[in-house]
């Protein structure tokens, strides 16, 4: 992992034994209508650093949770996107164990299927929430299978389709 500064909101140290650990994927992929995602991981963390951590609402703090961030997943440059998001899953399985709660920085929406593929064997009742306009469900396109168009379906090959719930469709392709 690659340390990041700063770190996102209210985040310490990396926790012993459990708790939610931050980290940024910052894949862009090869099929993009828009550069910038692999900014997004720093992006996030630079705009959560002028936001305050208590809320009268909720009358919690960010500060009295177990929460680190453990920077981002080096990704090998200019490799295929399988292969980057390969280095990422590996790299996630080498800290990652149940009691932990990931919390993912991306990244095109690509960077989720690493963390499910790191995860989902040791939770065998994993279940999926997508909040999203699109279903990201294609094979493949424009001739690639890991793609923010396909990422979804990739999730799919994982966990059962049964067991991720998308919310917020407006739109997508035929095929979809």
């Amino acid at each position: 992992m690659r340390p990041a500064s700063p770190r996102f909101i209210a985040c310490g140290e990396p926790p012993a034994a459990g708790g939610i650990v931050v980290f940024g994927i910052p894949f862009e992929g090869r099929v993009n209508l828009r550069k910038g995602a692999q900014a997004g991981p720093r992006d996030l963390r630079l705009a959560s650093d002028s936001i305050e951590t208590y809320s009268a609402l909720l009358g919690r703090d960010l500060e009295d949770l177990l929460l680190c961030d453990l920077g981002d997943c080096e990704l090998p440059a200019d490799a295929a996107p399988r292969v980057q998001l390969d280095a990422a899953r590996d790299e996630i399985g080498r800290w990652w164990h149940p009691a932990l709660r990931p919390f993912m920085l991306g990244g095109d929406h690509t960077a989720t299927v690493p963390v499910i593929e790191a995860i989902a064997p040791a939770l065998p009742e994993l279940r999926i929430l997508q909040l999203d306009a699109h279903p990201d469900t294609r094979e493949e396109f424009l001739g690639e299978r890991y793609n923010y168009a396909s990422a979804i379906a990739r999730v799919m090959d994982v966990v059962p389709a049964d067991r991720v719930y998308q919310v917020g469709m407006r739109t997508g392709s035929r095929e979809e």
